[in-house]
């Protein structure tokens, strides 16, 4: 302050420049320092936290994920060429598999997630499936942070370093398809092992425990309540195909009345793509695969 107001001419103390500054900021009310606020929920399995991560969306894939809200254990993380709710409830089901149905599961607003909230609501009841904003869906957006920067950075800038050299088009189609063919199995495999070291990582605020460890602890120590969410994990009798047909059945329908449907998958034209052996060596670098790959399916096309 005191240089200010040499450079406009106007010599006063220092000390005075202190004193006049000191007693101006006695009368501004100091601003309170945001208080986080705790969370809690009860048991493991009691709030599942669902998203999707559109890091890469850019180039047409699209990362989903869920975490247990009590022990922060992922319970699904996967890369995809879509967003559709077919997708994200199928990932969903496979999880209910490993990890047992959860109490309520909260996502945002988005389509592809109507599935599962439709799933959710009709095994559990209503209210089982809560929507908001994605900034306040806390657990899920804080690990999108690390699984960006130790896992889809990496592919957004080599992607981006791809189109600006010309080597990839986003437009073109079979550019795409290369693009997809060579990268989507090693984002999921980096995917997998994210996943796996982060559900053993040491957690200091929870006395160094990993997430496994706490979702198995939490459920043992909560195994004599009478908690939906731990019935879920330990019940021998617990059947979701036995629990949606109770829930269809208070709405008068059957799973009669949903014929199965063939829905495509927009992978299958990434594992019907069929290359010659000499195509790819084990030698070469993802780059070197990409452009391989790419030169094979403009050959074709």
């Amino acid at each position: 302050m005191h240089g200010y107001l040499l450079a406009e001419g106007i010599y006063v103390q220092r000390k005075r420049v202190r004193e006049t500054l000191s007693s101006l900021t006695d009368r501004i009310e100091k601003k309170k320092p945001i208080s986080r606020r705790v969370y809690k929920v009860p048991t493991p399995n009691s709030l599942w936290h669902m998203d999707g991560h559109m890091k890469l969306a850019r180039w047409g894939i699209t990362t989903h994920g869920c975490v247990d809200g009590f022990s922060r254990c992922i319970v699904y993380l996967h890369a995809s060429l879509n967003n559709r709710a077919p997708t994200v409830f199928k990932l969903f089901l496979v999880a209910t598999l490993s990890y047992g149905m959860p109490s309520t599961v909260r996502s945002d607003h988005g389509g592809e997630n109507k599935l599962v909230a439709l799933f959710v609501n009709l095994v559990k009841g209503c209210a089982h499936h809560i929507t908001g904003r994605s900034v306040h869906n806390q657990r899920i957006e804080r690990l999108w942070r690390d699984v960006h920067t130790q896992v889809t950075s990496f592919f957004y800038n080599t992607f981006y370093a791809l189109e600006d050299s010309g080597k990839l088009d986003i437009n073109n189609q079979n550019d795409m398809l290369a693009l997809h063919f060579v990268y989507l199995p090693e984002i999921n495999r980096r995917l997998s092992l994210f996943h796996s070291s982060w559900n053993q990582h040491s957690i200091r605020t929870e006395g160094n425990k990993t997430p496994e460890q706490l979702f198995i602890t939490g459920t043992l120590t909560n195994s004599s309540k009478n908690s939906s969410a731990i019935k879920g994990i330990l019940s021998q009798e617990f059947s979701l195909k036995e629990q949606l047909k109770k829930g269809l059945n208070e709405y008068g329908l059957s799973l009669d009345d949903f014929p199965n449907t063939d829905i495509p998958d927009e992978d299958d034209a990434i594992e019907q793509l069929q290359l010659p052996e000499n195509v790819i060596r084990e030698d070469m670098v993802l780059d070197e695969k990409f452009e391989a790959v790419k030169m094979f399916i403009h050959t074709l096309a």
